[in-house]
């Protein structure tokens, strides 16, 4: 069962929102979070905006070619 419809049936009302987080793996404080983020947004809440960004820790293009350029010549 997927994230989506694991969060349906809760917003269904077929399954509690605890049994929800408890399926995916999260606790219920996260899922009052996103159930409080739903009721304000819509389905837009439960979407991950991360998507499509590099991540913040990322090592620069230069370096991870100095490190295979140095690895190469050994």
């Amino acid at each position: 069962m997927t994230k989506q419809e694991v969060m349906l049936k809760a917003i269904e009302g077929r399954i509690t929102w605890i049994q929800a987080a408890d399926i995916l793996g999260i606790t219920a404080r996260h899922m009052h979070r996103i159930k409080t983020r739903y009721k304000e947004c819509g389905f837009d809440a439960l979407r991950d905006h991360r998507a499509g960004q590099p991540r913040r820790r990322r090592i620069p293009l230069a370096t991870v070619e100095r490190l295979l350029a140095l690895r190469r010549t050994d």
